[in-house]
């Protein structure tokens, strides 16, 4: 009887991937920071860049592929949903990172940003959630 492997780069495999990818990376800048709020806001400058090229990947796939048709496009193309899904991980990290430096300096916090940014966030937060939901058969079912 012969087992197949599953293959980590496509799918819900990638997705775990990239979830866990992700985490360490996000984890990993807080432990490097000089302090608390470096490594927070090391934390927030990675998953903000990690975020951009796994949107950048889901939304330009489709086109890439109609351009270029390749094995790399194909691949893009085929795990677009995981990607998004990478994409919406990511941003929750950020979200997190963002968090925590309000709650650890809430003064380097308001330094940083205004309550205009803070609603426009929340607005593309709740985007990017909705966005997440449907990613999902049954939910675009329902």
């Amino acid at each position: 009887m012969s087992q197949t492997v599953p293959d980590i780069r496509r799918g819900s495999s990638l997705f775990g991937l990239i979830a866990i990818a992700l985490t360490l990376m996000a984890a990993g800048a807080l432990w490097t920071g000089a302090d608390a709020v470096e490594g927070i806001r090391l934390s927030i400058r990675m998953t903000a860049r990690s975020s951009l090229l796994l949107f950048a990947c889901a939304f330009a796939a489709a086109p890439l592929y109609a351009l270029w048709p390749n094995d790399l496009t194909t691949w893009l193309r085929r795990n677009r949903r995981w990607l998004g899904l990478g994409f919406a991980w990511s941003h929750g990290l950020h979200a997190m990172a963002i968090l925590s430096l309000y709650t650890t300096d809430p003064a380097t916090f308001w330094q940083l940003t205004n309550i205009r940014s803070i609603v426009t966030g929340g607005i593309a937060y709740l985007f990017i959630l909705l966005l997440a939901i449907t990613s999902f058969d049954r939910a675009v079912l329902w």
